[in-house]
């Protein structure tokens, strides 16, 4: 660790902490961390409370602002690397030549990636099966989900690239309306096959959106004013 423990850590509370903020602006649950990872649920409240009927519109809105607060911390660690030049440049040069070769200092950035996908409890397919279940015992419990869709999730992300948001075929369906969408490779799931995945490229217009037929927003968006343009996008 190059950075030093200290540094590393100071950039990764900061991460979560900004996590944490996000989640419960767009209402999602936080459900454990893995290793560097968050991992949350929407619309499954613990406190039984009715969930969302956007969640998942929520979960990809907020990923959307979890890479920008990352790209944010990023600027700071660039800045942090620069004031601590010299302690950085010593502990790699103590790396073995294999580890040099495959990391430079110049290289280091603050970057996450982000995998969605979303249950179908009417579907009687694996993949698209999530349930809650207790871990722990009596005296130390709690839920977390299980199922294929759960598995679903997991490989998109780390089969992403940092920077960028990938979902779920049933996940697509629900927000391509909102967001634009770019098809993916798809990936290959050990028991479950080759399965669909999209890159979020960014959040449609009210004219992609409310209007995406008329006639007229088609012929004429280009000539309106940009003021009332920007107003409507």
């Amino acid at each position: 660790m190059i950075l030093g423990e200290n540094l590393m850590a100071e950039f990764m509370k900061k991460f979560f902490r900004e996590g944490h903020k996000l989640l419960a602006m767009y209402r999602g649950l936080f459900d454990k961390t893995v290793g560097d990872q968050i991992v949350a649920i929407f619309a499954t409240p613990k406190d039984q409370s009715p969930a969302s009927p956007t969640h998942p519109a929520d979960a990809v809105a907020c990923a959307i602002k979890l890479v920008a607060a990352a790209n944010d911390i990023n600027r700071l660690l660039q800045q942090a690397i620069q004031d601590n030049y010299s302690a950085i440049k010593s502990r790699y040069e103590t790396l073995s030549r294999e580890d040099r070769e495959s990391v430079r200092i110049e290289d280091l950035r603050f970057q996450c990636r982000v995998g969605i996908n979303t249950s179908n409890p009417a579907s009687d397919r694996e993949i698209d099966r999530m349930r809650m279940v207790m871990m722990g015992a009596e005296t130390c419990a709690d839920y977390t989900a299980q199922g294929g869709s759960v598995i679903y999730a997991f490989r998109i992300e780390s089969n992403g690239i940092p920077g960028e948001i990938h979902i779920g075929e049933n996940t697509r369906r629900l927000v391509d309306h909102v967001f634009h969408l770019e098809d993916m490779l798809a990936i290959r799931l050990k028991g479950l096959g080759a399965q669909s995945r999209y890159r979020v490229a960014g959040v449609k217009s009210v004219f992609e959106t409310v209007y995406p037929k008329p006639r007229f927003f088609r012929e004429y968006r280009d000539q309106m004013p940009l003021l009332l343009t920007s107003l409507m996008d």
